[in-house]
């Protein structure tokens, strides 16, 4: 969708073109393994809320059932999901990722960002 509204406002008179309304745009990096980010920078947040106006939680992927299962495959030390999210609301500020599934992760990451979805909300939703 986002290249046929490009190639639309490209080659329509300014009164046909449609405005771009991606508020979050997802960057990932397909690599081995993967790195994604949304959101704020944890710099970002830095900047705006002070660095103590927000939290930000890094988990590494080691230990978890996956990288248990699949060690014996990659390499899951450098696997890491990091979250950051408003201190008092709980609201989601953005979240870096690098690992097999990093893009995915972020899409989700994605969806609680432009709903204004909290750290909460995702936590009492089940996940496989």
């Amino acid at each position: 969708w986002t290249g046929f509204s490009s190639v639309r406002n490209a080659l329509l008179p300014w009164f046909l073109r449609s405005p771009a309304i991606h508020q979050f745009v997802p960057r990932v990096t397909y690599l081995d393994p993967e790195v994604a980010a949304a959101g704020m920078s944890k710099a970002e947040c830095i900047q705006r809320f002070g660095a103590d106006g927000f939290d930000s939680l890094l988990v590494p992927e080691g230990g978890s059932d996956r990288a248990d299962v699949e060690s014996r495959e990659r390499i899951t030390d450098a696997n890491f999901v990091e979250l950051r999210a408003e201190k008092i609301s709980g609201r989601i500020l953005g979240a870096s990722a690098c690992g097999p599934a990093a893009a995915e992760i972020i899409n989700e990451v994605c969806l609680a960002l432009v709903n204004r979805i909290t750290v909460r909300d995702i936590a009492r939703t089940l996940h496989s």
